[in-house]
This record gives C-alpha cells, sequence and structure tokens, in this order.
C-alpha cells in the first residue's frame, strides 16, 4: 500500500530550500495574505448575502503536484527521496493501490512526532484541506483515498504530493471499487504539476494509460515526463527506449510537437542494496546528464510550480470574484420584478421563465471585465431552491456598499495582485 511506512531515513535528493526563502517567495506569501484579506472583506461578504456557493479552500491551499505512471516506475521512492525518509512503502512490485496524500504536518511541536497517516473521510471532511468534492465518488473512493501528514518536511511547506495507483495493463479490464478515471479526472484538473514517470522496461501506452493521458489534452503546461532509471541502460538501449518513448507520446497525445522528456534516475538511492551514491550510467557522460535532468526537474517541483500557483490562484479568485459579481445583479433584478403582493407560486414561476431575459439584460449592463455570468440553466436551478422575498434589496444602504466594495475588488484590487513573479532559475 501507498500509506504510512516506518519513519526510516532514506538519501535525500538535494533540494536547495534556501532558494525558497529568497524574495520571489516571499513576494509570493504577501501575494496570498493579501489576496485573502481582499477575499474577506469584499467577496465573502456579497456569498453570504446571495447565497453563492462558498468554495473550497483554494485561496490557502498549497500547490498540488501529482505523480502518475505504471507500477515500480519509480513514484513512491522520488517521494521518499524528496521527503528524505521513507514514509511511502516502495519496491519492485506493486506496492500503492490508493490515491495518497502527502501533506505537511504543521501542528504545535510536530516537528520531532512521527509521519501518520489519515483517512480519506477525514481528509474529504476537513475544511481547511481542498478535498471535499471528493465525497460525490462515493465511499468506496474514500476507502481508497488516504494521507500521510509528515513532520518536519521542509518541502512540504510549499507543496502537496499526490502519489497514485500504479498502472497495472494487465489488469485494466478487471473492474474496480470506484470510478479510477473520474478519480484521476478530479486530481488532474486540481494538480498545479503533472509527473507522468516511466520505466524502461515498461512503456507499454496499453487502454489504462492511453485514458490517463486523455485527460492531460490541453494542459501541456503543467504536465512533465520522465524516463526513469536510466542509470540501467547502456548508451545505444537508451537511445532505442528514448525514442520509442517519444514516438508513442507524441502519438498518443496527437501533439504537432514531441513532448519534452526528462531522462533521469529518481530516487536511485533509494533502491535496496544502493550505495547512496548516484548509480553508473552506461551512457557517455551519462552520471552528468542524469544529475542535470533531476536538477532541472527538482527546479520545476520547488521553484517554478510554486511561483506559478501564486499566478494562478490571482487568477481563479478573480474569476470567481467576477462569478459572485454577476450571480448578485441577477439576484437583484429578479429581487426588483418582484411585486409587493404575495403569490409566491405563480410569482416563482414567472421569474423562472423570465431567466433568459435576465441574464442577457446584465450581460449588457455589466462588461466581461466585470462579470462571468452563470449560464441560465445554473441560475434558474438557484431561484427554485431559495425563498425570492429572502433575497436583498438594491436599494439597502449595507447592500449597495457591499456590492460597490466588490465591483473595487474586480476591477482594481485583484488585479493589481496579478504582477508577474520572478521565476527564478536553475542553478
Amino acid at each position: 500500500m501507498g500509506g504510512g511506512a516506518s519513519r526510516t531515513s532514506v538519501p535525500v535528493l538535494h533540494v536547495d530550500h534556501q532558494q525558497q526563502q529568497e524574495p520571489p517567495l516571499s513576494h509570493a506569501e504577501r501575494v496570498i495574505r493579501e489576496l485573502q484579506q481582499t477575499y474577506a472583506a469584499s467577496v465573502q461578504p456579497v456569498e453570504s448575502a446571495f447565497r453563492f456557493p462558498t468554495p473550497e479552500p483554494f485561496l490557502s491551499a498549497k500547490p498540488l503536484v501529482l505523480l502518475i505512471g505504471p507500477f515500480s516506475s519509480g513514484k513512491t521512492s522520488f517521494i521518499n527521496s524528496l521527503l528524505g525518509q521513507r514514509c511511502l512503502l516502495s519496491g519492485p512490485h506493486p506496492t500503492t493501490n490508493r490515491f495518497t496524500v502527502v501533506l505537511s504536518d504543521e501542528g504545535e511541536g510536530s516537528d520531532a512526532a512521527p509521519s501518520r497517516e489519515i483517512s480519506g473521510s477525514v481528509l474529504a471532511n476537513r475544511g481547511d484541506l481542498p478535498f471535499g468534492t471528493l465525497r460525490s465518488l462515493g465511499s468506496a473512493f474514500l476507502d481508497n483515498f488516504s494521507g500521510v501528514q509528515v513532520p518536519g518536511c521542509s518541502i512540504l511547506k510549499s507543496l502537496t504530493l499526490v502519489d497514485t495507483p500504479g498502472i497495472l495493463e494487465s489488469a485494466g479490464s478487471l473492474p474496480r471499487e470506484y470510478n479510477y478515471d473520474d478519480a484521476m479526472g478530479w486530481f488532474v484538473a486540481r494538480s498545479d504539476l503533472v509527473i507522468v514517470m516511466f520505466d524502461p522496461s515498461k512503456l507499454d501506452l496499453g487502454p489504462q494509460l492511453q485514458r490517463v493521458l486523455g485527460l492531460l489534452e490541453g494542459q501541456s503546461t503543467k504536465v512533465r515526463f520522465v524516463l526513469n532509471k536510466v542509470d540501467t541502460l547502456e548508451e545505444q538501449a537508451l537511445l532505442r527506449v528514448y525514442g520509442s518513448l517519444l514516438w508513442s507520446l507524441a502519438h498518443s497525445l496527437k501533439s504537432a510537437e514531441p513532448p519534452r522528456i526528462f531522462v533521469t534516475a529518481l530516487g536511485a538511492s533509494e533502491t535496496p542494496g544502493s550505495s547512496g551514491t548516484l548509480p553508473h550510467s552506461g551512457a557517455p557522460g551519462g552520471s552528468k546528464l542524469i544529475d542535470k535532468e533531476r536538477a532541472d526537474l527538482i527546479h520545476e517541483l520547488v521553484d517554478v510550480v510554486p511561483s506559478r500557483a501564486i499566478e494562478q490562484r490571482v487568477s481563479s479568485a478573480l474569476e470567481h470574484a467576477k462569478a459572485v459579481y454577476a450571480h448578485a445583479r441577477l439576484c437583484l433584478a429578479v429581487r426588483e420584478r418582484l411585486p409587493k403582493v404575495f403569490g409566491k407560486d405563480k410569482i416563482r414561476e414567472t421569474v423562472l421563465e423570465q431567466v433568459d431575459s435576465l441574464v442577457e439584460l446584465v450581460r449588457k449592463d455589466c462588461p466581461p471585465s466585470l462579470a462571468i455570468l452563470p449560464r441560465s440553466g445554473d441560475f434558474r436551478k438557484f431561484l427554485t431552491t431559495i425563498d425570492l422575498y429572502s433575497l436583498p434589496k438594491g436599494d439597502e444602504k449595507s447592500i449597495k456598499q457591499l456590492m460597490l466594495s466588490l465591483e473595487s475588488a474586480v476591477s482594481r484590487s485583484i488585479p493589481a495582485l496579478l504582477v508577474p513573479i520572478a521565476q527564478p532559475t536553475a542553478k
């Protein structure tokens, strides 16, 4: 299983955590703090007043890094090497049969505590974590979902890692207890980086892996392919394997440009019997190639992803605020049209018939820079769940102030945070 293991020390992949304390990250932390303050002061009150669904905690959520690949491709060993301890079970045979979230344990006095497992049900019901909507996948999935909280790990202060069940093409026709494709799609959609690993001896892109690759279409900017364990190959074999994988991926992804493939050995020193040094590659200069490729990937993981994630959080917050503004304007338009004489059933029916025209009216009145309008059907469904007369009136002073504050946040405060964050360069 990919759950918690005994907390034994393993050789650590070199990660320069000092870089994370330099101005780029401190600026990112300041941006998130200002964004949270703006959201709490200007967006959340309007959500509450007009009953807009409160989103998962995407503002405070750390960047999510998802690892995908066939069994024994090195996903779990890579995670253990990043953590510097064997928190997840790994081996040459399939050991990860569940989705496992690896996150920081930041409780008081936690640095000296052992890593601990968290059940899927607890993860999905914790309000401070962005896994609430996984409940929709059912209890069978939650039984195959878990977390490991690791104390005192600096890389987890800026990232959350997700290990996934190794893809077994030979078992692809066997039914799972839950919808694997839906679960994988949920994590792919919410990940800031997706690392797809391959073992040189397991390059079969079978039906299950093809479906997973289909989930990655149109998201090339956040996908990194890794040909792992190349330290086991001689020069000619490496060239053949690399060329075969490159052709197969380009064909499967239907891309005009071949994907970048990192050629390295990740977590190799965790392999039983290892001396703790980078194994020799048969290719000329192989050790330098492995080191360079590995350093490039670690740079993406530790430096680039957190910076890009900040920009993504600001963009998502801006889109969300625009959706809240549009929702509030539609609610005000509905409330304005309600007669003082009560006849709720007939009034509701009339309002529901007018939703399309109300959406078009607000669309003409609100520029795209201020509002992202919902689909008519979605807003109509919302109106069926509430008492229309409970909606606030637009002439109330408090509502006017809330709307002005939200408009200011959408037009000025949040866009001002979209200043590009300087990307640190790989050393």
